[in-house]
């Protein structure tokens, strides 16, 4: 019976330090995160809509107002940045040109792009320099007429971003910025209605997300079916099959043949 008492113990007093060590290791760890991290990443703001009255200056020094870019049967996808960026917002750049280049259909027809710097110091110069290197990549000679890159003063670009749900913070130390890689894709009349992440995007999602944004009764019945037979899964952050949406189609059609077969059946019976 001693013995027992002994293991007992033993035991709780094991799992009293396993815990213990857990708690502290889990302390060290977030404080081991800079507080500018801890303070960045995407809170999304589905079906909210964007202050589209904002002012900005495009890539040809034109003062320009974001609802300049909204109101046709287009998606807008916006992509936040800053120009002088040393890698991250190259990357997530030529990310979302690659997939768009796979896109069954020519940007400026289904969609149009706003790349827009989260760094009032930011010029002209710099948008221009990041459309001469992104926006000409495409097959399109008109793809600049549809891609566009602004600068803004920090009232506005903090209007934009806290629309977005995009939070980011300046490194003092570093002279950088420290922002998610996001892009997110809005309605024509300026609603979000959906956020892709990383720096490579997948084409299916791509369409799906440009699809959804797009009004209804724009799209083909293909796509209607599509959105039907797909949904957007929050945890995989990716378009997959909606099991009861595929299940009702098939229900659909298993229907219409029955009542097909039935029609003809009752046809070759009258003839006899």
């Amino acid at each position: 019976m001693f013995r027992l008492r002994i293991t007992i113990t033993q035991y709780a007093c094991f799992v009293f330090f396993c815990l213990l060590f857990f708690s502290v290791s889990t302390l060290s760890a977030r404080e081991l995160v800079p507080p500018t991290l801890r303070e960045v990443g995407v809170s999304e703001n589905i079906g909210r809509s964007i202050s589209l009255d904002l002012s900005f200056l495009n890539e040809k020094n034109e003062r320009v107002l974001l609802s300049d870019y909204f109101g046709e049967e287009k998606a807008v996808i916006i992509n936040l940045a800053y120009y002088s960026c040393p890698m991250l917002c190259h990357l997530v750049a030529q990310g979302l040109v690659t997939a768009l280049k796979e896109l069954p259909f020519q940007i400026g027809t289904r969609y149009d792009v706003l790349s827009v710097s989260i760094d009032p110091q930011d010029t002209v110069d710099n948008a221009a320099a990041f459309e001469k290197k992104y926006a000409t990549q495409f097959n399109d000679d008109t793809a600049t007429s549809y891609w566009h890159f602004l600068t803004g003063n920090p009232g506005a670009i903090e209007t934009l971003t806290s629309d977005l749900g995009f939070r980011y913070r300046y490194n003092e130390k570093t002279k950088q910025f420290a922002h998610s890689a996001a892009i997110v894709i809005l309605t024509p009349d300026g609603n979000i209605s959906r956020y892709l992440y990383g720096i490579q995007y997948d084409p299916f999602d791509m369409k799906m997300g440009i699809i959804e944004a797009q009004n209804r009764r724009t799209i083909s019945s293909i796509e209607r079916v599509l959105l039907f037979c797909y949904n957007y899964d929050p945890q995989t952050r990716k378009y997959v099959v909606y099991a009861y949406g595929v299940m009702r189609i098939g229900g659909g059609v298993t229907l219409f043949l029955i009542v097909l077969s039935f029609l003809y059946y009752m046809k070759i019976k009258k003839r006899k």
